[in-house]
């Protein structure tokens, strides 16, 4: 059996779809065009940084390249130093100096066996 709509209920589909005329034409005319400037602006920002981002992971790379550079050098000199002033206490036998070894093995600098064949 078919239903009856009732002069009300024609009333409330009317209104209905009045009201969802004037949505419609809001979305399309005020939000869909603003949502669609909003997500390109974010797509061009969002390049934008990670542009910005892939520079600054760069620079940084080259920075800790020539900072690791400039501590392995570093190393290098600091071993040579720390030989030289062991050859000097082995020379002068001066208990000044008497920690050298024991200081470079702490370090890192030196193994146990090139530091105890003195």
């Amino acid at each position: 059996m078919p239903e009856i709509i009732t002069i009300e209920q024609r009333r409330l589909i009317r209104s209905w779809e009045d009201d969802r005329s004037e949505i419609l034409s809001t979305i399309a005319n005020g939000v869909a065009p603003n949502l669609v400037k909003l997500l390109r602006l974010y797509a061009a920002y969002n390049a934008k940084m990670q542009a910005e981002y892939a520079s600054l992971q760069s620079m940084h790379a080259d920075e800790i390249s020539a900072i690791a550079t400039e501590i392995a050098q570093f190393e290098v000199d600091a071993v040579a130093l720390a030989q030289l002033m062991m050859m000097i206490e082995q020379k002068q036998g001066s208990p000044i100096m008497g920690g050298v070894a024991q200081m470079m093995i702490g370090a890192g600098l030196m193994s146990e066996q090139s530091g105890g064949g003195q």
